[in-house]
């Protein structure tokens, strides 16, 4: 993969992949999910959630095609009373 000017080596950050048509996925085909991270500890830096854009591929609700599915965090604690920002960038080529 590769991300702006930077190349993105093979087995080198955590990946999952998202159901097709309402099931996990048999093989790693479509929607790889990466997880990047920028620092050195948990103070400082940056994640990056990607995903692939797609060409119409079955995607969650059975029989449908997406472009793209993605994951992202959710705090989820019933006392978080905030938001949280989310930047989407899409590179086209």
């Amino acid at each position: 993969w590769e991300v702006g000017d930077s190349v993105i080596p093979a087995n080198s950050c955590y990946s999952i992949h998202t159901y097709v048509n309402g099931s996990a996925q048999s093989s790693t085909t479509y929607f790889p999910q990466l997880i990047m991270y920028d620092g050195t500890n948990t103070t400082n830096g940056r994640i990056v959630y990607s995903t692939k854009v797609e060409a119409d591929a079955y995607g969650f609700h059975t029989n449908e095609t997406y472009d793209f599915q993605m994951i992202l965090p959710d705090d989820g604690s019933d006392t978080w009373t905030s938001s949280i920002a989310y930047y989407f960038y899409v590179e086209l080529t």
